[in-house]
């Protein structure tokens, strides 16, 4: 029973390990954009949750949190994908 519990978890923390390696494999140039991707996510999915809280007094239906992880991880991988299009293994990158 317990098993079927942390099921769910799992697909998380692989992603979890996931970026960490690919954080830690990376240059310098790509370390700061994937930090400033994650700012960024993490301010959207703030200000939304903040607006979206206060319109939900007004009576707008409760959101699941699984939603706000959903959207967070598109918003996160739509900024890596763009990231990762524009990588040119030639080019020189600032450090």
């Amino acid at each position: 029973h317990t098993g079927f519990l942390l099921l769910p978890i799992v697909p998380g923390l692989l992603v979890f390990a996931a970026a960490y390696l690919l954080y830690r494999g990376s240059d310098e140039h790509f370390r700061l954009r994937i930090l400033q991707a994650t700012a960024r996510t993490a301010v959207i999915i703030a200000t939304v949750a903040m607006i979206y809280a206060s319109m939900e007094l007004a009576g707008l239906a409760k959101v699941s949190a699984v939603w706000v992880y959903l959207v967070g991880w598109c918003l996160f991988d739509i900024q890596m994908a763009y990231l990762w299009s524009t990588f040119d293994p030639d080019e020189e990158y600032p450090s």
